[in-house]
């Protein structure tokens, strides 16, 4: 009884996949863009017969599956964690909430063994995580420029008034200098902004 069950599941695939290819052999002659088109939606639609398929009894033998984009797959995790680590949805949120969503869609179609039509998206997705880093990188290098500009001017106001402060003063506004330029080395800009504007020191 499973076999006769299994036989009629293997068929009625099987007639779906004889009618998908009748349909693109029809619009083969279409333009290059739609051909194109018209391949992918034919390697995706097959794949899914075959995932379909892998586990039907006596006939899931046959069927191969795509490699498994392992390596491919924990590439582009390791990058989009590395961009977290830098605060990428602090400082390009839109980029990343876009990066995000082909990854969770890069993700599913991992889960469900669709491993050709995941490895497509895992490329597209590497480079898009490499082109999001370097423009991060700018980006926190300009914010850095900028803080390090702000850093030499508050240096430069409060060393001029050295010469009136007393010697606990002075160690203070050394120590607060210090913990200043820290922060921008760190990279924790928000908190450098935020000393910067308590400012001990300021007059009045």
């Amino acid at each position: 009884m499973r076999y006769v069950k299994a036989s009629f599941l293997f068929l009625r695939k099987l007639r779906f996949c004889l009618s998908l290819l009748f349909v693109l052999l029809l619009l083969s002659g279409c333009g290059e863009n739609i051909k194109g088109r018209l391949s992918d939606f034919k390697d995706a639609s097959l794949e899914r017969v075959k995932v379909m398929l892998v586990d039907v009894p006596f006939v899931g033998r046959w069927v191969k599956l795509h490699p498994k984009p392992s390596s491919l797959y924990q590439e582009v995790e390791e990058a989009i964690s590395a961009l977290k680590a830098k605060g990428v949805e602090k400082y390009l949120p839109d980029e990343f909430a876009r990066l995000e969503k082909e990854w969770q869609e890069a993700k599913k179609l991992y889960s469900a063994r669709l491993y050709l039509q995941a490895e497509k998206k895992l490329k597209t997705l590497a480079k898009e995580a490499k082109d999001l880093n370097e423009k991060l990188d700018k980006t926190l290098s300009a914010l850095k420029s900028s803080a390090l500009q702000r850093y030499k001017e508050k240096e430069a106001e409060l060393t001029s008034r050295l010469s009136s402060m007393n010697e606990e003063d002075r160690l203070k506004l050394k120590v607060y200098l210090f913990y200043l330029k820290s922060l921008i080395e760190q990279g924790r800009l928000e908190e450098f902004e935020r000393e910067l504007e308590k400012d001990p020191f300021r007059k009045g």
